[in-house]
């Protein structure tokens, strides 16, 4: 063990990215980033987190990266590229292949004949039953137009346990609405407005 002087600290520089250091993170990035490059991908100006190989004019693999999960797209006529590429990395990490495509990310994903479908499913019934919803059964529930009296509108604040659950729906709701479920973006963005003095 290091010991120090009265009044003194012992001070290590470390010379390699470990889990749980403020640094961990970039150099895993690093790391994955000089592994992809060193076989032909490039990041995508658009979204740095995609990485594309032009195989041909035409044929193209992907890799989506969050943090050390990949979705790897092959839209080569190569059915044995993605296989190749787990195969080079395999060498400089622990590679683990999904053998049905089914969750990345919170989503869910189906194979069916006409493609793949990608919902949320799981995760909306988690929440109806965490917020004791599962019993409520779909109403359509209009926008207040512009031109009704905000005095129609109850303007009461919530107390303070009501306005963390309404924070805690909100919130969820975000995630649904900024992945998968589109349709709800404008609700879900009308109910964030007021996260902080909810009414």
């Amino acid at each position: 063990a290091l010991t120090a002087s009265p009044g003194f600290k012992v001070v290590g520089k470390v010379k390699r990215g470990l889990p749980g250091l403020r640094q961990s993170g970039r150099y895993w990035h690093i790391e994955q980033e000089k592994r992809l490059l060193e076989r032909g991908f490039k990041p995508c100006t658009a979204a740095s987190c995609i990485y594309v190989k032009e195989i041909s004019p035409t044929e193209y693999l992907v890799i989506g990266v969050f943090v050390d999960d990949w979705l790897v797209l092959n839209l080569t006529s190569d059915p044995n590229a993605v296989t190749d590429l787990i195969a080079s990395l395999s060498g400089h990490f622990v590679v683990k292949m999904a053998a049905v495509f089914e969750r990345f990310l919170g989503a869910q994903f189906e194979s069916r004949p006409d493609g793949i479908y990608m919902h949320l499913t799981q995760y909306v019934r988690g929440l109806l039953e965490r917020f004791g919803m599962s019993d409520s059964r779909p109403a359509a529930t209009p926008e207040a137009g512009k031109d009704e009296s905000s005095e129609a509108l109850d303007e009461t604040l919530l107390n303070r346990a009501d306005t963390q659950l309404y924070q805690q729906i909100t919130g969820a709701l975000l995630f649904a609405s900024t992945t998968v479920r589109l349709d709800l973006a404008h609700a879900v963005n009308m109910l964030a407005r007021r996260m902080s003095v909810p009414r």
